[in-house]
C-alpha cells in the first residue's frame, strides 16, 4: 500500500470515536467522514470493521472522482489542486487510482498534466 495512502488511513482511524450502544455494542465512527461508520458487538471487531469502511470509502471516492478531504494536512486527491507536488507522489498516486479504477487506467502523465493545469488555474 502506497505510504501517502497508509499515512492518510492512519491519521484517520486517529480520529475514530466509539461508544458503546445500549445493547452492548459498539458503534465506531470518523467525525470528518460523515460516510464511514461502523457497528459490532465488540470495540476491537467495530474498529477493524471501521478500518475496511474507510478503505472501501476511499476506493470509491476516488473511482467516482468525488472530494476526498485532506485529513491532517495529508491529501490524497487527485483531482483537487495541490494534492501532488513531486513525482513520487504522483507515483503513489497513480497506484492508489489503479486500485480504484476497474475500468482502465488513468495514465501518470495524464495526472502529471491535471496537477500542471490546476497548479496554473491557481496562479
Amino acid at each position: 500500500m502506497p505510504a501517502i495512502l497508509t499515512n492518510y488511513i492512519q491519521a484517520a482511524m486517529n480520529k475514530a470515536a466509539f461508544k458503546q450502544l445500549e445493547d452492548c455494542s459498539y458503534f465506531g465512527e470518523i467525525p470528518d467522514l460523515e460516510e464511514v461508520w461502523s457497528h459490532d458487538s465488540t470495540l476491537e471487531a467495530c474498529d477493524r470493521g471501521l478500518q475496511t469502511v474507510l478503505e472501501e470509502w476511499i476506493v470509491l471516492q476516488l473511482h467516482l472522482h468525488a472530494p476526498v478531504p485532506t485529513i491532517d494536512g495529508i491529501d490524497i486527491d487527485p483531482f483537487q489542486p495541490n494534492a501532488v507536488d513531486e513525482q513520487d507522489d504522483l507515483e503513489e498516486l497513480q497506484a492508489i487510482y489503479d486500485a480504484a479504477n476497474t475500468e482502465g487506467t488513468v495514465s501518470l502523465d495524464c495526472l502529471e498534466t491535471r496537477r500542471d493545469a490546476m497548479v496554473t488555474q491557481l496562479q
